[in-house]
């Protein structure tokens, strides 16, 4: 992908994924379906360039390190750029 721009959207589904380590789980509270969070996260793996998460089907989902430092700056991030779409600067 082109464009390194990452959609608030895409920040929201990858926090909640980090947080319930579980894709259904974290689909339910986003009240979108499991195949869209995946493919949402896939996606911005993609853009990134890094794996943000292992998923093994025997195991729950758990953050990589990349993962467990784009989780970190996540949320601030996520509160800034929603701040900044609702002219709220």
């Amino acid at each position: 992908m082109s464009d390194k721009n990452v959609e608030t959207r895409t920040l929201r589904y990858f926090i909640a994924v980090a947080e319930h380590l579980h894709f259904s789980k974290a689909a339910d509270a986003l009240g979108v379906s499991q195949s869209v969070l995946s493919v949402a996260i896939q996606r911005l793996e993609t853009q990134l360039g890094v794996k943000l998460l292992q998923r093994n089907k025997r195991q729950p989902v758990s953050l990589t390190d990349a993962g467990k430092i784009f989780h970190a700056h996540a949320p601030v991030s996520y509160t800034h750029l929603r701040a900044h779409e609702t002219g709220r600067n």
